[in-house]
């Protein structure tokens, strides 16, 4: 495997919450006046639209990017929340 993120794996509920995880943080530093969870939901809204047009463009590929996108922004914020809570880390 040459690539750490393909569009492939960007594709798939994993890859899909790690970039969005990883982009929200980085996001968040430079704006730091926005809440990081609607960061991660525009984000994860994005990545899914993006994965499933690429596909096919549909009335049910809409909705299946719009599902998809807020359970991986949940999971991506439950995933840092998760963490945050077991590390003791603070933002």
């Amino acid at each position: 495997m040459t690539d750490f993120l393909s569009w492939e794996i960007l594709g798939t509920f994993a890859g899909a919450s790690l970039a969005v995880t990883l982009l929200t943080q980085i996001i968040k530093r430079f704006v730091s006046k926005i809440d990081p969870k609607w960061i991660a939901l525009v984000l994860a809204l994005i990545i899914s639209f993006v994965t499933h047009l690429a596909v096919a463009l549909s009335l049910a590929s809409v909705i299946m990017a719009i599902l998809n996108g807020l359970i991986v922004a949940g999971a991506a914020v439950g995933a840092f929340e998760g963490g945050k809570s077991i590390f003791g880390g603070k933002e």
